[in-house]
């Protein structure tokens, strides 16, 4: 379903519900809310012992590590190593799932008594992945054994060095199998292709737990809750034992012995008793990350190992330190892109180099460029001393990213990825030749552009349902992320209360609103969303589509939307009403502008933006004079309401800014009656000749009537013949001429009521009135 102002899409949940559901939802009535039970069916959950077994505080789905392929091999050969007292090297990544997971194995070998060394790769300096060179470097220093975490399935060149040397490697990785294997001694994956492992979506840290499992006979507490930072952090599938390690893990992290994570919730003051999958995804996984992407990831680990509050306070500050860096950057480069991109065609596919442009970041802020502009974003550093291009890409749900990147394969040094996100490298011979062929590529998914984004809503909301018992009910189904996301909630037609606009820039937007019998309020914020709710008002009836949260403020909790999306049905109205006329009306784009004067539309032309054009509002306007437009301006007041009405109901408007600026008020000013006619009359006809611009003031006074008046009642005389008017001055026709006429039937006087009803609708009326009076007759005409 499309509506006004939506970014996307929204793809509304099904209410025909079948007997089983229909059974299910009143057996588990008066145990649950409807509004949750809803939720829950559009889930795929229908039966109250499946509900029950969901929700429950510790899930028990954990597999049996042994089923992993080659995991008694690798089982056995580390046990040799920690009889033998072999060096064993566990080779990690640089982020929060390499991180955790290399901690979660060395922890594991260590409390087996195992000779251990821990080494994460630098991102510039080494790489993804093994590198041979240092490899070689802890091979000559007396190495034995080593285990990857995190990585290795796509170490080709740097295990074949190993083997060579005789030193055996032990994989434990859950990133893409290529064609072949490398040659290790073991590969511990959930998609290893002779495997039967009965869940594939592990993380790096969900490998590394498994293998720990296994060596210990059991299930380590303490590696839960480093296995739940990397299965989140990782962003993989919340379901099946993910599920069982996050839920679990979240549980024990309340009450975390390891200083090191409690002083990075205390950064992002957050109390142990409120953390949830929300807290790992924005606030420990990205200080963690943040490490590897701008320097070094040691530090990380290391404030996860550590024991010692003081070391743990030292590098909790330093983590924090480089996150607030990592978002400054990313920041920079979002302001440097969207200045760039302002004012012009916006481009298929947007690419762009800076040599400041830390590569460790881009991939951040290709995602959230390619959010705000729904088209695929590569962004890349350039490297003066290598001459080449290092990239990260993102790309919308509609346009695959690896299939794009394909087609200029001869000009890559290097590429990989999936649909929606890829890494590239490009020499800087190949870099025109790679961008204009990306950008002729892109020439055949112009149409896929044009379409909204989809997103599916999980439950249609009342305002009264909005509660935090509600919230509190559906977050039994969490925890949420892939394949379990957080449910989507559209509240439909609420009432706006209230518009604010928050933070240092006015980005966000903050709304209260009621339902239409005011019984019930709700709020919302929606986080860069300013755009959005720039000419919102109050009174005003809007739909919400969000994820519900419960906002804690001053001791006080409070049910919230947090805002994907905002519409309304039908156009936006929006109020620029005035007596006067504010020049900032013509900042719209694409705008239609209607003036009733010719004055004053020759005055104010040469205001509007290029794209915009001004017309003269009556019955003989022509369609084809606005059919490409999508704003459109009252910029005065009609003279019928049938003239505006018609151009309203024969074109989609986007907007509809109403300012109807007028001088002098009809509506004020009244209607003409019977005595007002008869007393100018009779005074009028004891008149000689007179100039009527002059001497209206005059003529008001002393006859109290209003001076909009007298010009209706001037030319109603004019046209029953009671006088003439030439060049400004009027003059009686001799009283025996007069014929007997219906004073109040006359041309001038219809128009003069036509003209007063407009006003009183369009100037004295709230907007949402207005709006709807026109959609009403719009409906019934």
């Amino acid at each position: 379903m499309r509506y006004n102002l939506a970014k996307k899409d929204w793809q509304l949940p099904s209410q025909n519900y079948t007997d089983n559901q229909k059974a299910f939802l009143k057996e588990a009535g008066n145990q649950f809310s409807p509004a949750f039970l809803r939720l829950v069916v559009q889930r795929g959950i229908e039966s109250l012992p499946d509900l029950k077994e969901f929700i429950q505080a510790q899930p028990q789905l954990f597999h049996d590590p042994h089923l992993l392929h080659e995991m008694d091999v690798a089982v056995e050969r580390i046990q040799q190593a920690i009889i033998e007292q072999e060096a064993i090297l566990v080779y990690g990544d640089y982020d929060a799932d390499g991180i955790t997971s290399t901690l979660i194995l060395s922890e594991a070998l260590e409390s087996l008594g195992a000779r251990v060394e821990v080494y994460l790769p630098d991102r510039f300096a080494d790489g993804y992945g093994p590198n041979p060179e240092r490899y070689q470097a802890f091979i000559d220093q007396g190495i034995q054994l080593i285990i990857t975490c995190d990585n290795g399935v796509a170490g080709f060149d740097a295990l074949a060095l190993a083997k060579e040397a005789q030193v055996d490697v032990i994989v434990t990785d859950h990133h893409q199998i290529q064609d072949r294997l490398p040659e290790a001694y073991a590969i511990i994956h959930p998609c290893h292709p002779e495997g039967t492992y009965p869940f594939s979506d592990l993380s790096g840290a969900g490998v590394a737990l498994k293998l720990a499992s296994a060596l210990l006979d059991e299930v380590p507490a303490e590696a839960l809750e480093l296995a739940m930072i990397g299965t989140i952090a990782d962003m993989v599938s919340l379901t099946d034992e993910n599920r069982t390690i996050v839920k679990s893990g979240l549980s024990l992290l309340k009450h975390s012995q390891r200083p090191g994570i409690i002083e990075l919730l205390k950064r992002g003051q957050v109390e142990l008793d409120d953390l949830d999958e929300e807290t790992i995804g924005f606030i420990i996984g990205p200080r963690l990350n943040a490490m590897g992407r701008l320097a070094n990831p040691r530090p990380a680990y290391d404030l996860l190992a550590t024991h010692q509050a003081a070391e743990a306070s030292l590098l909790a500050d330093l983590l924090e330190k480089t996150n607030q860096q990592r978002q400054d950057i990313v920041n920079q480069i979002m302001t440097e892109i969207e200045a760039e991109l302002e004012g012009q065609a916006l481009p298929n596919i947007i690419i762009a180099a800076d040599a400041n442009w830390p590569a460790g970041v881009l991939g951040i802020a290709a995602g959230r460029l390619c959010q705000t502009y729904q088209r695929p974003v590569l962004l890349f550093q350039y490297f003066e001393d290598r001459q080449e291009y290092k990239g990260s890409g993102r790309s919308t749900a509609a346009i695959h990213l690896f299939n794009i990147l394909k087609t200029q394969e001869p000009h890559l040094k290097y590429f990989g990825g999936h649909a929606q996100a890829a890494g590239m490298t490009v020499t800087e011979t190949n870099w025109s030749v790679f961008k204009s062929g990306l950008e002729e590529t892109m020439l055949a998914y112009q149409e896929q552009l044009a379409i909204p984004p989809s997103i599916n809503i999980d439950l249609v909301l009342r305002v009264e349902e909005l509660t935090v018992d509600f919230i509190q009910e559906m977050n039994l189904l969490g925890p949420f992320g892939m394949d379990n996301a957080k449910p989507l909630i559209l509240l439909g037609d609420v009432e706006l209360e209230s518009v604010r606009f928050l933070g240092n820039d006015s980005q966000h937007l903050k709304l209260n609103f009621t339902n239409q019998d005011k019984s019930a309020v709700g709020q919302a914020i929606g986080f860069h969303k300013a755009d959005q709710g720039e000419f919102l008002n109050e009174g005003q009836k809007i739909s919400l589509v969000g994820q519900a949260s419960i906002n804690q403020f001053r001791n006080q909790s409070q049910a919230q939307i947090v805002i994907e999306d905002l519409g309304i049905r039908g156009q936006q109205w929006i109020d620029w009403r005035s007596s006067t006329v504010d020049e900032n009306i013509f900042q719209f784009d694409q705008a239609l502008y209607l003036f009733t004067s010719q004055t004053l539309l020759t005055k104010y032309q040469e205001h509007l933006l290029t794209d915009s054009r001004a017309i003269l509002l009556n019955e003989q306007t022509l369609e084809s004079q606005w059919q490409d437009l999508e704003n459109l301006v009252i910029f005065q007041l009609p003279k019928r309401l049938e003239d505006l009405q018609r151009i309203l109901e024969n074109h989609s408007w986007r907007r509809i800014i109403l300012a109807s600026y007028h001088q002098g008020s009809k509506y004020l000013a009244g209607n003409p009656t019977y005595q007002s006619v008869k007393k100018f009359y009779l005074w009028q006809m004891s008149q000689e000749a007179y100039p009527i611009r002059t001497s209206l003031p005059m003529i008001s006074t002393r006859l109290n009537i209003p001076v909009i008046q007298l010009k209706v009642l001037i030319m109603m005389f004019f046209e029953a013949g009671f006088v003439t008017i030439k060049d400004g001055w009027i003059q009686n026709i001799d009283p025996s001429q007069h014929e007997k006429i219906d004073i109040f039937s006359l041309p001038s006087y219809q128009t003069y009521l036509a003209s007063l009803e407009a006003e009183a609708l369009l100037n004295f009326q709230p907007l949402q009135v207005v709006k709807e009076y026109f959609e009403g007759k719009k409906i019934n005409d």
